[in-house]
């Protein structure tokens, strides 16, 4: 009877690794060698101020499909899936089965706000990120002063962008809609040099002085991009193994660390006081997942400085920008490794039952009769 009991509890403890159940804080520090190029303007030159507000919600589960909605004066885009997913062990000849659904919220904006137009800054422009990577897609948007319009004959804006060493490397002539909105998207090269890359949008526009008499005259505005491969910092976890974080950046990595207890990966950065820094930070879900927040030396960063910019089934990819010095980013999420998930819980419990159930009957089994 004793062995038939032993026996059941280890097939129960089958279920679940040992190794998850230990929930030590893990803090692994990654010197890097990788200096970039540090002190990137990202910032508009506009003087437009930001009126409008963003909201994000992002959810994520094993299949995913994408549902959004955008307009000027609110962005919020949701992406929604579903899993389920269904685990099957034994104890003995009891079958046991347990299924639950599998949700991870970012909770983070996809969309920067767009800025507002005015009289002051009657071109609006802005790209979907402020960082890219060689081969990726920039896309490039913006609106114009409704004055504006109603004063040109012209319903063409010019985009151009420059490279550091100012070779145009991309320019289209593009039409500007009803509302007074343009956009366009085009592709980096996969060998794009890194750097700080100008973007440029110019629409000629007949204005009328003070005299009456109707004048030629051009208006646009500028921003900058920043262009950066990944640099792939290796976490080791204890009884867990390697994990990749990938670290696109303008500033220079001092280090990154993950932190199993906090949920976190932080990653130290610094650069030239007084420039602008950004940063694409990529974490696998199976490392750090879950409703995420972005806290930037201890203080949680605001909407308008951080996005997602990527959110697939294995990894999670976030843009932050901020003022260069040394910094301490923390991208803390509500799950991380090693943690003992709901569904191993249920599948233990499930199995402790059965053994107590099949011990009772069996102790009752050998009572003589009476």
């Amino acid at each position: 009877m004793i062995k038939s009991i032993f026996t059941l509890v280890l097939l129960s403890l089958m279920v679940f690794p040992v190794s998850s159940i230990i929930h030590a804080q893990t803090n692994i520090e990654v010197e890097s060698e990788v200096e970039t190029e540090v002190g990137v303007e990202i910032e508009t030159e506009s003087s437009a101020s930001i009126e409008s507000q963003t909201k994000g919600e992002v959810k994520t589960e094993t299949k995913t499909k994408d549902e959004s909605n955008s307009s000027q004066a609110s962005q919020k885009s949701e992406a929604k899936s579903e899993a389920k997913t269904e685990m099957k062990t034994s104890v003995g000849n009891i079958a046991v089965s347990a299924k639950g659904d599998i949700a991870a919220s970012v909770g983070l904006p996809t969309k920067y706000p767009m800025p507002a137009v005015s009289a002051k800054s009657s071109v609006g422009l802005q790209t979907n990120q402020h960082l890219y990577k060689p081969g990726d897609s920039v896309s490039i948007q913006g609106s114009l002063w409704t004055e504006l319009l109603s004063g040109s004959n012209n319903n063409i804006v010019t985009i151009k962008v420059f490279d550091k060493t100012k070779n145009v490397i991309y320019d289209v002539d593009t039409q500007i809609t009803a509302d007074g909105t343009y956009s366009t998207e085009f592709s980096l090269h996969p060998d794009a040099a890194k750097g700080s890359y100008t973007v440029t949008v110019e629409l000629d526009s007949n204005v009328t002085d003070p005299t009456g008499i109707k004048i030629q005259s051009s208006v646009g505005s500028s921003t900058k991009i920043v262009v950066v491969p990944p640099h792939v910092f290796k976490i080791d976890v204890k009884d867990h193994g390697n994990f990749d974080v990938k670290v696109a950046t303008n500033s220079t990595v001092n280090s990154v660390k993950f932190d199993g207890e906090e949920k976190k990966v932080s990653v130290v950065v610094e650069g030239q006081s007084g420039t602008k820094g950004v940063s694409h930070i990529s974490i696998p879900k199976s490392m750090v997942s879950g409703n995420m927040k972005i806290m930037i030396d201890g203080e949680l960063v605001a909407n308008d400085k951080t996005i997602v910019t990527a959110n697939t089934e294995t990894e999670t990819e976030i843009e932050i920008s901020y003022e260069h010095s040394i910094h301490t980013i923390d991208v803390i999420g509500t799950q991380a490794i090693p943690e003992f998930g709901t569904i191993t819980v249920m599948v233990l419990m499930i199995a402790l039952v059965s053994i107590i159930a099949i011990s009772t009957k069996s102790r009752i089994s050998i009572m003589p009769k009476v």
